[in-house]
């Protein structure tokens, strides 16, 4: 968890209603958790399609410790993992993850349904290009 623990040193994780946690599987392929602590609930995004239980429960674990360093007691909910296979859209090549994962955020943050698919990604990119030189975020279009 260390290097997780730096981006939460400045400021309290709990007060937030959702965090996202980029996910680098053997520097070869991006995935999401997002935690939403107020619905105490963990939810796992990956376009290759994977459940990702383990990443769920060392994301949980991680709470558990943050909160009883930060707090000094016990997190008072136990967290559930959220079955998002049927709501993740699919990634059907090798190269997207990093886009496809930065959409999930994007749109999860906003509160959205992930209604994009592998065909917006050309789209998507651009998007991304575009924000990132003007220095925004833009809401999906």
């Amino acid at each position: 968890y260390a290097g997780v623990k730096r981006w939460t040193k400045k400021f309290d994780l709990f007060s937030c209603k959702r965090v996202f946690f980029p996910v680098n599987i053997v520097d070869t392929h991006w995935t999401l958790v997002m935690a939403d602590l107020e619905r105490k609930e963990l939810a796992y995004f990956d376009g290759y399609g994977d459940d990702g239980e383990s990443y769920l429960r060392g994301i949980r674990q991680y709470l558990r410790d943050e909160h009883e360093a930060e707090k000094g007691v016990p997190l008072p909910d136990e967290f559930t993992f959220v079955d998002t296979l049927s709501v993740t859209p699919v990634q059907r090549d090798a190269n997207s993850c990093g886009v496809f994962v930065a959409f999930y955020a994007n749109y999860l943050s906003l509160g959205l349904p992930l209604n994009f698919s592998q065909a917006d990604i050309p789209h998507l990119r651009q998007r991304m290009m575009s924000d990132i030189l003007d220095g925004s975020l833009a809401t999906p279009r």
